[in-house]
């Protein structure tokens, strides 16, 4: 991983999860590379088999990604994103996520040609959002109406 790529991340004002998709699609790009984007798509079409090859690939750059920001993030660090005694499954949640939003976007990127990955991005991190949301909010409505309070 490129110090620039690091760089990259560490000042950008997006919000976790987006910087994190945002340094798994970095450090992606240096085995897909954009300019391959049609002739892989078209690849994929013929042998759909190898769609597994990109989803281990993209397990391998979490693990990748999972060492650096360990290593960067230690104690001292100053850095939120550093595991702590009480929460260390933080940053590897956040991974998985990350992941799963990454490998979203790209299928859709790569089954759609006329969709820029960029797209592709973008609204598979505004998909999960809007779950996540609704997802806190019927747990919400489910606790309150529990214990017998209007929501």
């Amino acid at each position: 991983m490129s110090e620039e790529t690091v760089e990259t991340f560490v000042n950008s004002q997006a919000d976790d999860l987006t910087r994190v998709v945002r340094l798994l699609v970095a450090v992606l790009r240096t085995s897909l590379p954009e300019e391959q984007s049609l002739r892989r798509r078209e690849i994929l079409k013929h042998h759909p088999g190898l769609r597994s090859r990109i989803g281990q690939l993209l397990t391998e750059v979490e693990q990748a990604v999972g060492s650096v920001l360990r290593e960067r993030s230690g104690p001292g660090s100053g850095d939120h994103l550093a595991p702590t005694a009480g929460d260390s499954g933080t940053l590897q949640t956040l991974l998985m996520l990350s992941g799963a939003i990454t490998k979203h976007a790209f299928s859709r990127h790569h089954e759609d040609e006329a969709q820029p990955l960029e797209t592709c991005l973008e609204d598979s991190i505004a998909l999960f959002r809007r779950w996540s949301t609704r997802r806190d909010d019927i747990s919400h409505r489910t606790r309150c109406l529990d214990s017998g309070e209007r929501g």
